[in-house]
């Protein structure tokens, strides 16, 4: 059936999900192939409508935030695909209007990954990458350098998050491979998705990253304090 909502706030069918009983005592890895099942199956059955509109209160809490943040110059972003996705198309015209410097992904077959910078025709000049994504083309801007890392932002998809930072991906790593890289480790990584992806625990392993915060459609969650406190 498909999970409908007249507004931001009616959000009872979505409630009825309970992630406490995909996870079991198989392995982590068995464990992210159930839980990644059933998020695929609770963001395609999404009304429209309301990822729409829960998409303007995302940007909102995004904008907020971000304008709130010292030394951020560069903002690595996404350009919503997947089903259920948050639209962040608002975000990255605001971002782009006051001045930063907004990066889109352009990925390769090899699962590696690298920022193309954007301007305001974006969505018109995207082309299609990796798995029918779209993307920026390496002519459309200037590849990010990593010696920004210290003033850059880096959002994160993911089909589930926990209180913890754990963020379960898609599987194919590439955020995860981005973010390992050493020259990444100054960058500030901010998680953003639903209320409804957040789950008791996410199966994590040694190569998956955290996320310092989570963006939803309700609120900002910091982790920073949580994940200093458990390492």
């Amino acid at each position: 059936m498909k999970y409908s909502a007249n507004s931001v706030d009616s959000l009872s069918p979505l409630r009825t999900f309970d992630p406490k009983g995909i996870l079991t005592r198989m392995s982590q890895s068995e464990n992210k192939v159930l839980l990644r099942k059933a998020m695929r199956a609770v963001l395609s059955n999404l009304d429209q409508r309301w990822v729409k509109a829960a998409s303007g209160r995302v940007c909102e809490n995004l904008s907020r935030h971000v304008n709130g943040m010292r030394g951020v110059d560069h903002i690595l972003a996404w350009s919503s695909f997947f089903a259920g996705e948050a639209d962040l198309s608002g975000f990255i015209a605001a971002q782009l209007a006051g001045g930063r410097r907004v990066y889109l992904p352009q990925t390769r077959p090899d699962r590696s990954m690298q920022y193309i910078s954007v301007n305001e025709a974006w969505l018109d000049e995207a082309v299609t990458g990796v798995g029918g994504v779209p993307e920026p083309s390496e002519q459309s801007g200037q590849i990010f350098d990593p010696l920004n890392a210290p003033n850059t932002l880096v959002m994160v998809p993911g089909l589930a998050f926990d209180l913890k930072g754990g963020r379960l991906g898609r599987g194919l790593g590439f955020y995860d491979h981005f973010l390992a890289r050493s020259s990444m480790h100054s960058v500030r990584v901010v998680g953003v998705g639903w209320e409804l992806q957040i789950v008791p625990e996410v199966p994590m392993t040694a190569h998956d990253q955290f996320v310092e915060q989570l963006i939803t459609e309700e609120r900002v969650v910091d982790f920073l304090d949580a994940n200093s406190l458990s390492s």
